[in-house]
């Protein structure tokens, strides 16, 4: 691990158990992009490959590292130098909310996908967190009994030719 990453990035000790050899860092969410970023770009580190990005729940965690409720871990490979990175950030049960990194890797997409779909976390700028923001701001409306909501992406990194991205969500408000 770079020691200037560590400097530059980590907000403390984290002790998670991770295989002994494997590095990992634990950053602020608010430094996920640059931190991303520089993993996969600086040629000290070359972590070039996103593997995964999971969350644990930490409402039951005995061990006491994190206060916060859940903790993202992302998990990166060097192919060049054949090494494994466990970026790690805490994110409160107030605000659920962090940057996607799909900028940056775009197979985040489904990850982050999976990360909102089991513990509501909301990664600005996917599709899905954003149609589902408009669809609760809509149907707060007193008047709005049930709302149809697509949204539009034609500039999705995706490698494959396509015309559009989109999500279209259906909802009906609850009881008032």
């Amino acid at each position: 691990m770079s020691p200037n990453l560590l400097q530059k990035y980590s907000v403390g000790s984290f002790h998670f158990p991770v295989r002994p050899g494997v590095d990992n860092i634990l950053v602020n969410k608010e430094s996920i992009l640059e931190i991303v970023q520089k993993v996969k770009e600086d040629d000290e580190l070359l972590y070039e490959q996103l593997v995964d990005i999971t969350a644990t729940d930490n409402i039951l965690s005995k061990s006491g590292y994190s206060n916060e409720r859940y903790t993202i871990i992302y998990t990166f490979l060097s192919l060049k130098f054949n090494k494994r990175l466990f970026v790690f950030t805490n994110i409160s049960e107030e605000d659920l909310n962090i940057d996607s990194i799909t900028q940056i890797f775009e197979s985040a997409n489904w990850y982050e996908r999976e990360c909102y779909d089991l513990f509501g976390i909301n990664f600005k700028n996917l599709l899905e967190t954003v149609c589902d923001r408009i669809l609760t701001m809509v149907l707060s409306l007193e008047r709005v009994e049930a709302a149809r909501v697509t949204v539009h992406k034609p500039q999705a990194p995706i490698q494959v030719p396509f015309s559009d991205v989109s999500v279209t969500m259906h909802r009906e408000a609850g009881p008032r």
